[in-house]
């Protein structure tokens, strides 16, 4: 259930905000292979629900940037 969810927010990321292909294709593939740490997963998730491709300007800014995601993705590739 828990990477059906973060599927389907990365499809809505990708659709509606402009997500990177190859971070898209990055998360299609952890997802796929179901063996992260759920905790990483929840979080990544929490960054898709908050994109904003410009998450990173400003300041106090609450939206998650393409670094955050970015972030998030090295370290379930590190961990899985």
């Amino acid at each position: 259930m828990i990477y059906e969810k973060l599927l389907q927010e990365a499809l809505r990321a990708s659709n509606e905000q402009d997500l990177p292909d190859t971070l898209f294709a990055s998360i299609r593939f952890i997802c796929e292979s179901k063996n992260s740490d759920p905790e990483l997963i929840r979080e990544l998730i929490d960054h898709l629900e908050n994109y904003e491709p410009f998450g990173d300007v400003g300041c106090g800014n609450l939206f998650s940037s393409t670094r955050d995601i970015e972030q998030c993705v090295a370290k379930l590739f590190k961990v899985g």
